[in-house]
Formats: structure tokens, C-alpha cells, sequence
């Protein structure tokens, strides 16, 4: 437990995970789709060579750059649908990933980024996601990504305070009797 967390205060260096990956603004499309499906993510930052943050790229960017036209845009469930991700030995058959080729990340990232410094308080985290309608807020120093907090990390923190907040701090010895809410042994049965 941080210091941060002891005095109740989470902050973004708190809840961010630090091993974050990332891909390059050169990868494929079709290794793009792959690499999610593979990780299990919705989305990854876009780093340069010194891991400067350069952009944001998610399933949904992917799934977008499917559309027809902006006026029709193309339908996420078919997209994946059609990649056939349960069985990957068919991944390279898949008709999707021909009409991906010849397309790199950088054609396809969100370049305004959100960001954060380590010292941002949980609540304005999560501020922040909901203004900026997004799932994710990269956390930096500079330009450099130093980790990434998610919308599933400011959850698990709120459940974690919660479930500490109502559980009681030490089981019962042995032999002895559980008390309710209220701290009163339960009525010996008649």
C-alpha cells in the first residue's frame, strides 16, 4: 500500500499500470488486430523509439476504418464477426483483414491525446474520462508514457475501499461468536 493510499487520497501512480503495452505508429493493421485479440485489450498507446507518446489507437479506430463511407459507418460486431478471432488458424484467411492491408497504425490513431501526470487525484481521473468520453488516460512525465490508468482501474479501487469500509477487520477467533453490523453476538437459538 502507497503512501498515497494509506492517507486516502488515491492518486493516478496509485492506480496505473506500468508495464503498459504499446505499439508503433508503423505496425499493420492486420498485426493491430491481432495483437488485441492476442493481449485481450480494447486499445494501446502509440509510442515512438524513446516511448514518447505519439497517439492512441483502439478496436474502435480499427473497426471505423472499416466504413464504407462516414455516412455508413461499419458495424463492430460484423467486423469481428467476419475475423472469425475463435479460430485462429482461419485469422489470415479472413476477407476483413485483405481490406486492412497496405494500412498502418498511424493512419488510423486519435493524435489529441488525454493525459495525466502521476500526482493526479482519482476523482479528477475519472473526470477527465467521463468529459473526454474515454476509457483510458495515459500517464506521463513530459511527453514520456510512464503508465496508463483505465476506467476497470478506478473500479477496482473504488470496490477495494468499499469492501474494506464494510468488512470487518478481523474474523472471529475460534470458539467464538460472529456479530453483526452493530457489533452484537447473534440470539443462541431457542
Amino acid at each position: 500500500m502507497s503512501h498515497n493510499e494509506a492517507e486516502g487520497d488515491l492518486r493516478a501512480i496509485d492506480l496505473m499500470t506500468t508495464n503498459v503495452l504499446s505499439v508503433s505508429a508503423d505496425m499493420p493493421l492486420e498485426e493491430l488486430a491481432l495483437f488485441f485479440w492476442e493481449n485481450r485489450i480494447p486499445g494501446a498507446p502509440v509510442v515512438d523509439e524513446q516511448m514518447n507518446v505519439i497517439g492512441v489507437v483502439s478496436e474502435t479506430d480499427l473497426v471505423r476504418s472499416q466504413a464504407r463511407t462516414p455516412e455508413e459507418p461499419a458495424d463492430d460486431w460484423a467486423f469481428f464477426r467476419t475475423l472469425g478471432l475463435e479460430d485462429i488458424e482461419a485469422f489470415d484467411r479472413r476477407s476483413q483483414l485483405e481490406e486492412l492491408q497496405g494500412k498502418v497504425v498511424a493512419d488510423i490513431m486519435t493524435v489529441q491525446l488525454v493525459t495525466a501526470t502521476e500526482d493526479v487525484e482519482a476523482p479528477e481521473l475519472a473526470l477527465l474520462m467521463l468529459s473526454q468520453r474515454v476509457h483510458r488516460v495515459l500517464v506521463t512525465k513530459g511527453r514520456r508514457l510512464t503508465g496508463i490508468v483505465t476506467t476497470f482501474d478506478i473500479l477496482k479501487a473504488v470496490a477495494a475501499r468499499r469492501t474494506t469500509r464494510t468488512r470487518p477487520s478481523q474474523s472471529p477467533k475460534r470458539g467464538e461468536a460472529r456479530k453483526d453490523k452493530r457489533g452484537r453476538s447473534p440470539e443462541p437459538a431457542a
